[in-house]
């Protein structure tokens, strides 16, 4: 049996001690299902679902709460090609989207002040921007450097800006000092340049960065071990 409530039937006229019970299965339809119809609920008032009041959707008056108390909340965008979309205040009167999860591509996508700035994509991820890392960055596989990479060296207790473990390999250009004097692909012995510029390992043992005795040189020899002797310089830390 159904039994409608008209608008000039003055309400249901419950006492505040009273409540409304819908037996099991039954559907309460708010208005006739497709024109406008609203349920209003106070400050403090609750939406509860599940037997043991599992979901809860509340607004105290001043934050508004969707608190899931058990298994997994998820939210579902069914419809083709549509997203679903994170909005918040924008810092100036408005809004603008913080997160997208795109329908049409399947990316999933991050933004500040309205501009992308990272995407997650078949391959992995895009970031518009720039990136700051303040802890370690693990790379499994290749890094290609589309311009120039710029090393600092921030560590006051170390003269090295660059440690390699393994060989470096150059196979076109030049390894150019703070002197200005070079070192090409496939040369023999160049000159070391005066000053410290780094080559030793950070422990500052007698070893440059590859591998090779620095203990009396001041030649360096892309082909073959380093020769000649100290003049008096620091080749970076041997004092």
């Amino acid at each position: 049996m159904s039994t409608k409530l008209s608008a000039y039937m003055g309400g249901l006229g419950l006492d505040a001690r009273d409540k409304l019970e819908v037996a099991a299965n039954a559907t309460v339809t708010i208005s006739d299902g497709a024109t406008l119809g609203n349920v209003h609920v106070g400050d403090g008032g609750k939406f509860i679902a599940g037997a043991g009041d599992d979901l809860v959707i509340a607004h105290s008056g001043s934050a508004a709460t969707i608190d899931n108390l058990t298994g997994d909340l998820t939210i579902t965008n069914s419809a083709d090609d549509k997203d679903i979309i994170l909005q918040s205040d924008d810092g100036s009167g408005g809004t603008e989207v913080y997160f997208r999860a795109d329908g049409s591509t399947s990316e999933s996508i991050v933004y500040y002040s309205g501009n992308e700035h990272l995407k997650t994509q078949q391959t992995g991820v895009k970031v518009t921007g720039n990136v700051d890392v303040t802890a370690n960055v693990g790379v499994s596989g290749n890094v290609v450097v589309g311009s120039y990479l710029t090393i600092a060296n921030t560590n006051p207790a170390a003269t090295d800006s660059l440690v390699v473990g393994g060989n470096v390999r150059i196979t076109s250009g030049s390894l150019i000092f703070a002197d200005g004097s070079t070192q090409s692909s496939g040369s023999g012995v160049a000159t070391f340049p005066t000053g410290d510029y780094g080559l030793l390992d950070s422990a500052n043992s007698a070893s440059d960065a590859f591998g090779q005795v620095t203990g009396g040189l001041t030649t360096f020899d892309m082909l073959s071990s380093p020769t000649g002797s100290v003049s008096g310089q620091d080749l970076g830390a041997l004092t």
